[in-house]
């Protein structure tokens, strides 16, 4: 199965856009089978994405800057593109909220790339909350907590995508759900896994067919291996964090 991240998150002081910006993007990815999906216009906090493409399978992402009444709103205003799945609209915090905006619209809702535990996705699931879960391998406890959470989601018939915006470690990993998962649906893949600098500091990770497909390593463990001179050719630097903030100074949850 291929898809297509498109993070919809213009300027919140322009909220008028969201839609419009959103319909835009949805009505390109049409015309690719291979679509890089980044930034929407004059947006500054959408992820740079590597996105499989078909263009029957869209997936719109929120970064959960919506209130529930505005998730609804544009929710209904996307349906006629018949997105995949509806990322993170509201905030993770709430389950009844999420599950109130999964009732109001017919596009699957997709989240939980900030959960941390199995509980926190078996909450979203009895609330029928979700139709596609996102556990980050990273945070849920390895391989095996996602296969765990894997496992919580077939049970209810939910997919998974595997949340991944990290590296080519992380994309290997998630594989390996990919691969054992009955549910999996799509899998999330950065761009430039095969380029410097990702690429000087480890080998063996996925390749891409051309296809739409990830080519799953057959070498031990998870096929990945950190190059001798990794150090040397990618050493530490600081980085600075910056916090999106709203046009009066306030931070803004992303």
């Amino acid at each position: 199965m291929r898809g297509c991240i498109i993070p919809a998150t213009p300027h919140l002081e322009q909220p008028h856009r969201v839609l419009e910006a959103a319909q835009l993007r949805l009505a390109q990815v049409g015309e690719h089978e291979l679509l890089p999906c980044g930034q929407l216009p004059d947006d500054d906090g959408g992820e740079n994405l590597a996105c499989l493409s078909l263009g029957a399978y869209p997936c719109s992402e929120i970064h959960r800057r919506m209130t529930p009444t505005e998730a609804v709103q544009l929710g209904l205003g996307i349906e006629e593109f018949h997105p995949y799945f509806f990322e993170d609209p509201i905030t993770p915090d709430n389950f009844d909220e999420m599950a109130y905006v999964a009732g109001k619209i017919n596009i699957p809702i997709a989240t939980g790339e900030r959960f941390t535990s199995l509980w926190e996705f078996q909450m979203a699931l009895s609330r029928n909350a979700v139709q596609y879960i996102r556990p980050d391998v990273c945070l849920v406890g390895g391989i095996s907590g996602a296969r765990k959470i894997a496992a919580l989601a077939e049970a209810n018939h939910v997919g998974v995508v595997p949340h991944n915006p990290l590296s080519p470690v992380s994309t290997a990993a998630c594989l390996q759900i990919a691969a054992t998962a009955p549910n999996f649906a799509l899998q999330e893949y950065p761009i430039g896994e095969d380029a410097p600098p990702k690429s000087d500091m480890v080998s063996g990770m996925a390749e891409h067919d051309g296809n739409g497909y990830l080519v799953i390593s057959d070498a031990p463990g998870i096929g990945i291996e950190l190059k001798p001179d990794a150090i040397e050719k990618c050493p530490p630097k600081p980085r600075e964090v910056i916090t999106r903030l709203h046009a009066d100074g306030s931070v803004i949850d992303q």
